[in-house]
């Protein structure tokens, strides 16, 4: 009788242990990292467990570089919209040209041939286009397409 009482309270260590481990659709446990503080229990009545809420700063740290990437691109916004943005487009990009390597030349060259006969066009949409990507930021929309537009956008300056 004394081996059986055992053995049926090593089967309960062995199910709880179980059920620690593993997600169980009954709405018991979920155990997401080998310590026992990290199990939560799920809302009777659901079949499913949650898992823990991450971190404060885990959330907050993405949130934070793309607010700060924000304020740096509404600068550079802010500043192209000052007419004297517009007056030294082309001369910006012929000082840009000085000093690059021999194999960058042509990429400058073409840039500056395309820009000058119509910088007041690239202009407003260099405007438009850092506007549209401070305000994104800022305000996290489009997120993944402006992060893209960011990049792309940096690389042809």
């Amino acid at each position: 009788m004394l081996t059986r009482d055992r053995s049926a309270e090593g089967l309960e260590e062995g199910e709880e242990a179980l059920s620690s481990i593993c997600a169980v659709t009954s709405g018991h446990a979920t155990r997401t990292s080998m310590s026992p503080a990290r199990v939560e229990k799920a809302p009777p009545g659901t079949g499913t467990a949650r898992t823990p809420a991450p971190s404060v700063w885990a959330a907050a740290t993405p949130a934070a570089l793309r607010a700060a990437f924000g304020v740096v691109w509404t600068i550079s916004a802010i500043l192209t919209w000052r007419s004297s943005f517009s007056a030294h487009y082309v001369g910006y990009l012929q000082n840009a040209s000085q000093g690059q390597p021999g194999w960058l030349s042509p990429w400058f060259s073409a840039w500056i041939g395309l820009v000058t006969p119509h910088a007041e066009a690239f202009v407003l949409i260099t405007r438009l286009i850092e506007t549209a990507i401070a305000v994104g930021l800022l305000l996290g929309l489009a997120r993944k397409a402006i992060y893209a537009i960011g990049a792309l956008f940096s690389l042809l300056l």
